[in-house]
């Protein structure tokens, strides 16, 4: 087993992954240089997603929103809010440009019972009704409040696992990870996991290397 806690990306094809405050009434503009799924999950507040296609969406608390965005391309998030602060995480994963769709989806991210990992999107040879993406990584959130050893069992032993703790204090492989932290695992066909605090939530996204 290899970890690296707290690693600086790239990660495979995860070029980003970033917990973002955004004030209210205020914007982010972003320019892409390369084929890039971005992945827009609202922890709090809310979102409009504007590019320079013309594309324009919301993208609400409990919701996941994924943009498909091509090189040369600008695309900006704006806070409509004139109150409150947007609480959002952002994902970039490069796609294969060769079998490159555009999509700008919006669905719910739905999180029916605690303790369990829940789909974010799929990757794009799943034949899942799951929201899908350009590339073969997937994603999973967790939300826990017990603390017993869980496991995930990844789909190929040859591809990473990256975690971002969102909230809450786990292990993975004993190794502790906090809130806003992140963690690499590699060299792994079953990583094991377990709350060390009274809740909390990860994403966990299993990329090939």
């Amino acid at each position: 087993m290899n970890f690296q806690h707290d690693m600086h990306l790239p990660f495979g094809n995860l070029k980003i992954l970033n917990a973002e405050k955004l004030s209210a009434g205020k914007k982010v503009l972003s320019f892409i240089e390369e084929f890039i799924d971005v992945i827009i999950i609202p922890l709090s507040g809310s979102l409009v997603y504007k590019d320079s296609l013309s594309n324009k969406a919301m993208i609400e608390t409990n919701q996941i929103g994924v943009f498909s965005v091509q090189e040369g391309m600008a695309y900006e998030l704006v806070n409509v809010s004139e109150s409150a602060e947007a609480d959002f995480v952002q994902l970039w994963l490069k796609s294969d440009g060769d079998f490159f769709m555009r999509q700008s989806r919006q669905q719910e991210l739905n999180l029916p019972k605690m303790n369990s990992l829940v789909p974010v999107f799929a990757n794009k040879s799943s034949n899942t009704a799951d929201l899908k993406i350009n590339n073969d990584a997937c994603c999973f959130m967790g939300v826990y409040n017990q603390n017993k050893l869980e496991s995930y069992n990844l789909k190929n032993s040859e591809n990473g696992l990256f975690i971002f703790v969102l909230d809450g204090k786990f292990k993975f492989q004993s190794n502790l990870v906090q809130a806003r932290e992140r963690i690499s695992l590699t060299e792994n066909s079953v990583v094991d996991f377990q709350l060390v605090s009274s809740q909390g939530s990860f994403l966990l996204l299993e990329i090939p290397l």
